[in-house]
């Protein structure tokens, strides 16, 4: 899966930055969580997600905005997530969730952008090299026809025609850089296009968020890898 290329463990995840740039690893990780999970990756992710939202403000009223809130607010009671100080705090880290995916996308779209014009220019260079390197070939056989006509060709002519062999070959050599630079541009495009989250898919969020800070209980699931001590820990740190 290409969370495994991302993160060794959950617990990798919790000492990561919730960011923007960090964005896609963490929904990808989070979407792909099988419960059980470790105490400690438990604790390292509530850490990060407590810690993402300090200090945090609303964004500003748009209808947008508005549209989202509600939207959200109806799936988190959908989950039976009752208690107010519960539905707050995961409605802001969804919310923030959010923030950092338009930035993301934002983001994504500027560096494809990027990548495009550097392969056209790219392209640009190619055509410009064969041109160049044809160019300068032709020159210096004529170059070499004339030093080779006259008995005694003139340094002039001897150096131009160096000269000219030299920039035809420098020109034609270019390609192979060029053609070597484009495959790293394709590949590193494919690879970027690859890790960008087009759209997020809310609910099954909103769960995974839900069960890893303790806001919801589901029968027969077994969330925790835990013991009775380890349980007041938890539920004492979603709090937080």
């Amino acid at each position: 899966m290409a969370t495994q290329t991302l993160f060794h463990s959950t617990g990798d995840l919790g000492k990561q930055l919730l960011s923007a740039e960090s964005f896609p690893m963490f929904y990808r990780t989070i979407n792909s969580l099988r419960f059980p999970l470790a105490v400690a990756d438990v604790l390292e992710l509530r850490h990060t997600l407590n810690h993402a939202i300090d200090g945090y403000t609303s964004p500003v009223d748009t209808p947008d905005y508005r549209q989202f809130e509600s939207a959200l607010n109806s799936a988190i009671e959908s989950f039976g997530i009752d208690k107010p100080r519960h539905a707050k705090k995961l409605r802001m880290i969804i919310t923030l969730f959010r923030d950092f995916h338009y930035a993301h996308i934002v983001a994504s779209r500027n560096k494809e952008a990027r990548l495009r014009h550097l392969q056209s220019k790219n392209r640009e260079a190619r055509v410009r090299s064969i041109r160049y390197g044809v160019l300068t070939f032709i020159a210096s056989l004529l170059g070499a026809f004339i030093w080779v006509g006259l008995p005694q060709a003139s340094w002039l002519i001897k150096a131009s025609t160096a000269i000219l062999a030299i920039i035809s070959w420098d020109n034609f050599h270019s390609l192979s850089i060029l053609d070597k630079e484009i495959v790293i541009l394709r590949q590193e495009l494919a690879d970027h296009l690859r890790q960008r989250i087009k759209t997020v898919k809310w609910k099954p969020l909103i769960h995974k968020l839900a069960l890893i800070l303790g806001f919801k209980h589901v029968s027969g699931i077994n969330v925790f890898l835990m013991n009775d001590s380890m349980d007041n820990t938890l539920s004492q740190s979603s709090l937080h």
